[in-house]
Order: C-alpha cells, then sequence, then structure tokens
C-alpha cells in the first residue's frame, strides 16, 4: 500500500451485511450476520476463519451471485466504487462484475468448460464480457470476423504469456481436461486479470493444488495484481499465506467477522479469543504442543442471540450470551467483537 486504508478511499465498502434463507419449516436461518468489510485502491486484504464461516459466502454477495432462492441478501450495504450495488439493476451489476471487480475461484479443474477449448473460452470473454443477454447474430458475429479473431487470438496468447503459461499458441488448442491443475488456475488468474480489473477477489485459488503450486500461484497472483495496481481480496483458512500476502486482514466467524486490522497487529497481538485459537492451531517447528479449538462451529439455526463464539471459549462470560458484541475500536485500525478484549492478555 503506497498509503493507510484509512487515508484512502474505499474501493469495496460492505457495511451489516445480513444473508439468510427460510427453512422448510417456515424459520428463518441467518448465515451472515452483520458482515463489515472495506477494501481500498490498491491495498490487498485477506479474509480468513474455519471453513463454513462465511468467506465465500460474503464474496457471492459482494459479487451478486448468491443461489437465490433460496439465500436472499436480508439487510445492509455493498457500496463499490461509491454505487450501491443492492440497489442497482441487474445490467449494472452485470457490467461490474467480471470487469471492473473479476473472481479467481478455489476449483480450477471444475472451474473451466470441459466441452471448450481454452482459446474458445478466452474468445467467449473478450467477445461478450459484461452483456447480460445475446442473441444468435450477436453470439456468430465476432466468430465470422476474421480480423475480430485474430485480435482476440493475439490478446489470449498475450494473456497466456503473461501468466508464464508455456507454449501459448498450442495451449489455446488444448481441453481444460489437458492441462494440470496449476495450468487451469494460471488460466483462470490469466482471465480474471483480463480487463485490468480494479479489484480481484481470489477464493483460496491453492486449495487444489499441491503446496509447491500453490505458493507460485500465490507470487504469480501477487506480481500481477501489483503490476496492474488492483486491490484484492483473499479469501483463505490459511494464516501463513494471510500474514505473508495481505496488508490488512479480517478474521471471520460464524457468519460475522470478529477482528480486524493491519496484519501484524492482529498476528502479534490478537484480541479475540478467536483469532488467538486460531494462532495457537497453526504448526510449528518448535518442540511446543499445537493447541486446537474446542468444539465445532455452531449451527446457525440454533444460534441465537450473544457471541457466537461462547460455546468455544475460555474467556466467556455470562454477558457474553446476553449481547452480540460490536466490532469496536482497539487502536488504530485494530478492532475486536469482543467484551473483554480490553482487559484479556492474549
Amino acid at each position: 500500500m503506497t498509503s493507510s486504508a484509512a487515508e484512502t478511499e474505499a474501493l469495496l465498502d460492505v457495511r451489516g451485511l445480513t444473508v439468510g434463507f427460510t427453512d422448510v419449516d417456515r424459520s428463518s436461518v441467518t448465515l451472515l450476520r452483520g458482515v463489515d468489510l472495506a477494501v481500498h485502491r490498491g491495498e490487498i486484504v485477506a479474509l480468513v476463519g474455519e471453513s463454513g464461516c462465511g468467506k465465500t459466502l460474503t464474496t457471492r454477495a459482494v459479487l451478486g451471485l448468491l443461489p437465490t432462492p433460496p439465500l436472499a441478501v436480508r439487510g445492509g450495504e455493498i457500496h463499490f466504487e461509491g454505487i450501491d450495488l443492492l440497489a442497482a439493476d441487474g445490467d449494472a451489476w452485470q457490467e461490474l462484475r467480471g470487469r471492473a471487480m473479476t473472481l479467481v475461484p478455489q476449483h480450477p479443474l471444475s472451474s473451466l468448460n470441459p466441452v471448450f477449448t481454452v482459446g474458445e473460452q478466452f474468445f467467449d470473454l473478450l467477445s461478450f464480457q459484461g452483456q447480460a443477454s445475446l442473441g444468435p447474430v450477436g453470439y456468430w458475429r465476432p466468430r465470422l470476423d476474421r480480423a475480430t479473431r485474430a485480435r482476440h487470438r493475439a490478446a489470449t496468447i498475450e494473456a497466456l504469456k503473461s501468466v508464464s503459461l508455456p507454449d501459448p499458441e498450442g495451449l489455446i488448442e488444448r481441453y481444460p481436461a489437458e492441462l494440470s491443475g496449476g495450468m487451469c488456475q494460471r488460466v483462470l488468474i490469466a482471465m480474471a486479470l483480463l480487463s485490468n480489473p480494479r479489484l480481484i477477489i481470489a477464493d483460496e485459488p491453492g486449495t487444489a493444488l499441491d503446496v509447491t503450486i500453490e505458493a507460485q500461484i500465490n507470487r504469480l497472483l501477487l506480481t500481477k495484481v501489483r503490476e496492474q495496481g488492483a486491490a484484492m481480496l483473499y479469501i483463505t483458512h490459511d494464516l501463513g499465506i494471510a500474514r505473508e500476502l495481505s496488508d490488512r486482514v479480517f478474521v471471520m466467524y460464524a457468519g460475522s467477522v470478529v477482528e480486524t486490522g493491519r496484519t501484524g497487529d492482529v498476528f502479534a497481538r490478537p484480541r479475540h479469543p478467536y483469532t488467538r485459537g486460531l494462532l495457537d492451531a497453526v504448526p510449528r517447528l518448535s518442540s511446543a504442543p499445537i493447541k486446537g479449538i474446542r468444539g465445532v462451529l455452531p449451527d446457525p439455526k440454533t444460534l441465537g442471540s450473544g457471541c457466537a463464539f461462547r460455546f468455544r471459549c475460555d474467556y466467556a462470560i455470562a454477558a457474553c450470551a446476553a449481547r452480540t458484541p460490536p466490532l469496536s475500536q482497539l487502536s488504530g485500525l485494530h478492532a475486536s467483537a469482543c467484551l473483554r478484549a480490553e482487559e484479556i492478555t492474549l
């Protein structure tokens, strides 16, 4: 970052985001509970937490990709470059998605269409990106135009070269099943960067890869984001990756943000018991025993009011069950949603 997050304009500003659904017994179930999240221009933000805590669901809401029904946004605001996305029509959202903000998904082998070659998928992306609907004439016109085909082929080869893929001329004729997981992920990164987006959302892009390839993918992604001057929201459950890549970090638990701040501050002095538990669970080279977090994530159907982490917390008191603690500022950009954040040295 060239300046502090507090001094720059928020590129993505999520406030009080609430997402839920109505169960078969007509009861209301809340999955995201007032999520507050901001990404500023030129910074990399990590969103961390256990699987099932709401990280991917948050990004799907931001991109307008919730599986509706049954899921629906029930409250809050999502602003991108000052535009209120929840108040915008579908065409406005479609125009932003894939151009101004793009997604690098977590499953490279299943995120590309298996029946089209790499070149065909790039061609469609270059030809129809941002268009909500397309008729037969619109679909075939670019395919029948020799100049368009040549231009898109050159752009595709250049994009594949930019992510260090070998033999891009031959690669465009191959199908996803003919590529390794790491190659598929590089193709997806090239697609995500194709429109020079202002925000890239990377949803655990190394999940299906071995650790060596994952490290290569993360270095590539970081380099390309910096080169393009874009911002990135990186979703991960790996605290080591979050520490290495991000300027700021948001820690999620059971559908809400429980701690946030500059990455170095949060990792050096966590002020929420859940964050401390995540850090204690990271394997170390020393002989010190690894501490886990007892229990499991609570069922959102039976969560009720109060701090969602109280069932697993060694510092819980009676007041923790009475009300949900707000995300309160501690110092600088550091904030915690713990009633005892000021009195407990973790």
